[in-house]
């Protein structure tokens, strides 16, 4: 399984990856407002919020790269408001749509590799 894109473990991101490791999502709140970002906004006022991890994909294409299988990558806005750009997986392209429900479900793409957060329909 090929993923389009990779996220990497620091200080700062170890929480995300450690709940995405027990199947759980965070995103980052703005303590002044209330609202939530996506896991990767970098403020350092910002703490974690754990998400539903349900959402809609909004949008979603197929990358295709010479030596690798085709990827189902997507738009994922999350019912708590931010839009998270993500795989999606246990789902054909032809079966995709705008608004389709989907959940948060992390795999992990090699060993020794940190959890990604990819998406399959509900």
């Amino acid at each position: 399984m090929s993923f389009p894109f990779a996220l990497s473990r620091d200080d700062r991101s170890a929480a995300f990856f450690d709940a995405l490791a027990d199947g759980r999502l965070l995103l980052r709140r703005d303590p002044a407002s209330g609202t939530l970002h996506g896991p990767a906004a970098s403020d350092p006022a910002f703490t974690w919020a754990e998400a539903d991890g349900e959402g809609t994909v909004a949008s979603w294409a197929v990358v295709h790269a010479r030596d690798a299988d085709p990827v189902l990558v997507g738009i994922v806005e999350l019912d708590e408001g931010p839009w998270l750009r993500t795989q999606l997986v246990g789902v054909d392209a032809d079966d995709v749509r705008a608004g389709l429900r989907v959940r948060v479900t992390p795999v992990v793409p090699g060993a020794g590799s940190e959890p990604i957060p990819a998406f399959t329909p509900v």
